[in-house]
């Protein structure tokens, strides 16, 4: 979809009618991510100021067959090709994905039993097959005879984690590339909490928004240490979060599996390459002597 915009509100102009009433509503689009998304808030009351009620199939499948009838008219109807392509990419990622959904409602007490024969739809079935034989190459199925499979209980938590991780390897990749800054794929790092006396020391490369529902932040940055680092902090004020280009010092410590206490100490709010000429009190100037020593330069020949 080229434009979000008018989508969005003829999205909600069906809604309206599903619901047979007016509603007051609000949207934001945002290209933060690989995967450009709206979100839209909705009052709670219907035009005659009474509660507003969805029931729960419309939320979990009514507003995506509107959305998908939208698509339709705008895009066309959905080949097979085209779905089969999307059925493949499903097969391969490493993210909880339609298929997976299926297994899992599919499931009972985590063993699916698939049968030989031929079922209805051929291809989602092969779809499947194939879906459950690279679960098992991530240790997350295992077919313990032929047509019984064991999924993992907790299968869905630990691919969603691990499609928030590909989302933030790919925000720093393209942090990197808008930086025209290149790194080998081993160099780039996940901050997962350091010490005090530890802390990761870098330039700022990029900042943005990575959750919009409770405003947290992440930065990137350029490490002394030779990695790319990316952190996510809590809720910060806009004159809290760096610019890029300043350098700063991350540290803190994780917490089941995610950051959410990372502390952001900015060193330097000039550029590193302006430092050794600034006409200002620098960061370096003002560190105590337990830390003075500036760990962007060499002291090792006695010169600075």
């Amino acid at each position: 979809m080229e434009d979000l915009k008018p989508f969005v509100r003829d999205l909600m102009r069906g809604m309206e009618e599903d619901l047979r009433t007016e509603f007051d509503w609000v949207a934001v689009d945002h290209f933060n991510t690989g995967h450009p998304h709206t979100h839209i808030i909705v009052r709670g009351r219907d035009d005659q100021g009474q509660d507003l009620v969805m029931a729960r199939n419309y939320i979990s499948h009514g507003i995506r067959n509107r959305a998908r009838e939208l698509v339709s008219l705008e895009l066309g109807p959905e080949t097979d090709l085209e779905r089969w392509q999307r059925l493949y990419r499903a097969m391969e990622q490493e993210r909880f994905t339609m298929l997976d959904h299926g297994i899992r409602a599919a499931a009972k007490d985590n063993v699916l039993t698939l049968s030989a024969a031929p079922e209805p739809d051929a291809q989602r079935h092969a779809f499947r097959i194939g879906r459950l034989r690279k679960l098992e190459k991530m240790g997350l199925a295992e077919e313990k005879q032929t047509g019984v499979w064991v999924a993992d209980p907790g299968l869905e938590t630990k691919l969603r984690r691990m499609g928030e991780r590909g989302d933030k390897m790919a925000t720093m990749f393209r942090v990197m590339r808008e930086a025209g800054l290149d790194r080998a794929a081993g160099d780039y790092a996940i901050f997962d909490g350091a010490g005090k006396d530890r802390p990761v020391i870098g330039k700022v490369v990029g900042v943005g928004l990575a959750d919009e529902i409770y405003d947290r932040q992440y930065v990137v940055v350029d490490g002394i240490d030779g990695r790319v680092h990316y952190a996510e902090t809590s809720k910060l004020a806009p004159e809290e979060m760096p610019g890029r280009g300043m350098i700063v010092a991350l540290s803190g410590s994780s917490g089941k599996g995610r950051m959410r206490n990372v502390r952001v100490e900015v060193l330097s709010y000039w550029e590193l390459e302006k430092l050794p000429g600034a006409d200002a009190l620098t960061g370096w100037t003002r560190r105590s002597p337990r830390t003075r020593k500036c760990p962007f330069v060499s002291t090792a020949s006695g010169q600075k």
